[in-house]
């Protein structure tokens, strides 16, 4: 985890279950609840942000059951192992009783601190590469 903090308070996390055994069970989800939790009511940022490959709907259907919205989309964002252009979709998650402001995820700026979540171990043979909403979190 990063320990730039930023005015907005705002951190920016990652989330990847490589493991195909550990998916489609809600591990990420439930990891995401507690995370969003913790960031919020014990380190105290206003703001969670995250971003996803345009493709992953497997990702983004979580994400937005617990509240994230979309807040951009990056065309052509990056290059992928096989040199194949991607896009990325970007999330924002506001703290209840504040706004998310626009702030992209998967930035290289300062603005944000990096908290990625590791979920399950990944080996290298399993895993490819890449990858205003009020909220109550709560423990599953």
């Amino acid at each position: 985890m990063g320990s730039h903090e930023d005015e907005q308070r705002t951190v920016e996390i990652g989330i990847k279950i490589c493991e195909v055994h550990y998916q489609e069970q809600g591990l990420g989800t439930r990891s995401l609840r507690l995370l969003i939790t913790w960031l919020f009511n014990n380190r105290g940022f206003d703001q969670i942000i995250l971003d996803t490959n345009l493709d992953n709907r497997r990702a983004q259907h979580p994400y937005e059951n617990l509240g994230f919205q979309k807040i951009g989309l990056r065309m052509d964002a990056w290059t992928d192992q096989l040199g194949r252009k991607q896009s990325a979709v970007d999330y924002a998650l506001a703290r209840a009783g504040t706004h998310p402001t626009p702030t992209a995820a998967g930035s290289t700026s300062d603005s944000a601190t990096c908290a990625n979540a590791a979920i399950i171990p990944q080996k290298e043979s399993s895993c490819e590469t890449p990858a205003s909403s009020p909220y109550t979190a709560e423990a599953p």
